[in-house]
């Protein structure tokens, strides 16, 4: 018992005094408060105050007594910082193949999302705000692995091998559901302040899973620039959640600032993508939609044929813009440089032990590509060829 009772003399009723020799005496007394106690039993006088609370000082948990994963984030999110900063500078995020610097930041954020299991959060989900339960905590964990593994992927010159890891991390996320699923989707589900007719969250959660089914394409189809920016939604998302459950921000921020991070993917489309590759990927994306949400088809009859086709027929990176191209449509030239390339490095028929020896040949891979237009320059232009369009229309 922290406190003990005992019968005050100046009273006839039975009060609950403190003793002076009581550790929560002590406790209360260290954080500003004084005991005034008599050997009466009279009660102890506290002084007014207040205990100062500060934004660090609710961020900080004991179970990262040592600023592990906090270390990390302040980490992850200068390396977000700067690298959409160098996007809008020069058009490109700056990662590259073989690079040991790409190799650092994608276990940086892979060791982000893994050293949260370090946090209890509950099993329960609350209905009533966005907060941080064990389901979203192993799926945060699990699609931010998707966009890492496919990262490495590309990294090492195996991104046709990117559907193994996509289709992993899914089933890693239905493992988790059926261990500690509460009936419900974890973001078509999310808690909305009121005030908030159904037909508008209706609209948003429908935005939030096109979004999602967009994002699994483009870890499938698409560069590294494209799946570091896939990745921005689920760590934020998970940051978001702690800030909730810590009083600093609201549950409509979360909503807010979540669906900014998914807008960044649509304006990156819609900016940088070039046009063939683009509305190849809306297409591939609405089909989903349509066959995932108005036929109710199971999502591996969906991915895992997508998967098998890429890896037949990969993607390539087309020498002109330095980015990856859909493989449903490639341009005669780059077909023709990718045989030329592959005629080039077929193996000699002297195959030695070695040969057998897996290693990762950086020599092989294509040439740099050249460095891409400032992001302003790429806009203007954009603007002036739909301007041209426009005025031919109108003719």
């Amino acid at each position: 018992e922290i406190f003990s009772t005992k019968r005050c003399a100046s009273s006839q009723q039975s009060k609950l005094c403190l003793s002076e020799s009581n550790p929560a005496v002590a406790a209360l007394n260290r954080i500003g408060g004084t005991s005034s106690m008599t050997e009466m039993g009279e009660p102890m006088e506290l002084k007014d105050t207040p205990l100062k609370t500060t934004l660090v000082s609710k961020l900080h948990t004991h179970h990262d007594r040592f600023f592990l994963h906090k270390g990390i984030g302040v980490l992850c999110l200068s390396n977000y910082a700067w690298r959409f900063g160098r996007l809008i500078l020069t058009g490109s995020m700056g990662f590259e193949r073989g690079d040991p610097w790409t190799l650092v930041t994608i276990l940086l954020h892979a060791f982000l999302s893994v050293s949260a299991l370090i946090f209890r959060v509950p099993v329960t989900r609350r209905k009533s705000v966005p907060i941080m339960w064990k389901e979203a905590q192993l799926h945060s964990i699990c699609f931010s692995l998707r966009s890492c593994s496919a990262m490495l992927l590309l990294w090492a010159g195996l991104h046709q091998w990117r559907g193994v890891a996509v289709l992993a991390a899914h089933f890693a996320a239905d493992e988790a559901t059926r261990r500690y699923g509460q009936g419900i989707g974890t973001m078509r589900d999310m808690p909305w302040p009121p005030g908030y007719s159904k037909e508008f969250i209706d609209r948003v959660n429908f935005f939030y899973s096109t979004s999602q089914l967009l994002a699994i394409i483009g870890c499938l189809a698409l560069a590294m620039d494209e799946a570091y920016l896939i990745l921005l939604p689920v760590q934020i998302a998970a940051f978001l959640f702690t800030l909730v459950r810590k009083n600093i921000v609201s549950a409509l921020t979360w909503h807010v600032v979540y669906g900014s991070t998914l807008m960044c993917g649509y304006v990156y489309l819609a900016i940088i993508i070039p046009i063939d590759p683009a509305w190849q990927l809306f297409l591939i994306g609405i089909t989903a939609a349509v066959l995932r949400f108005r036929l109710r088809t199971p999502k591996y009859l969906i991915w895992v044929p997508l998967s098998i086709a890429l890896l037949i027929h990969p993607p390539l990176f087309d020498p002109a813009s330095g980015r990856m191209t859909t493989r449903f449509y490639t341009p005669p030239a780059v077909a023709a440089a990718a045989a030329a390339a592959k005629r080039a490095a077929a193996p000699s028929p002297l195959r030695s032990w070695k040969s057998f020896m897996p290693r990762l040949n950086f020599s092989k891979l294509p040439p740099a590509p050249p460095t891409p237009a400032p992001l302003g320059d790429v806009l203007v232009e954009r603007l002036r060829g739909f301007g041209a369009r426009f005025a031919g229309w109108s003719k």
